[in-house]
């Protein structure tokens, strides 16, 4: 049971490395005024999705490691 905590483990480890590094590390700026808006919009989903994908892998990485360590 342990050896399948710790792939999971590894893989939310690989994966959540994996998004943090393809974060756009540049804020809109101006580009969210005005007409500019809607054009943004589409990059602006994506970047709210990937953020809820980083989040859910932060805790599954958390919870795993408070379980193989408990364990």
């Amino acid at each position: 049971m342990e050896q399948i905590l710790k792939f999971f483990w590894y893989s939310s480890t690989i994966i959540l490395i994996f998004t943090i590094l393809i974060h756009n590390p540049k804020s809109e700026g101006l580009g969210s005024v005005g007409a500019q808006n809607q054009f943004f919009s589409n990059t602006r989903s994506t970047e709210n999705t990937l953020n809820k994908i980083t989040w859910l892998f932060l805790v599954l990485f958390l919870l795993l490691t408070t379980i193989i360590a408990v364990s």
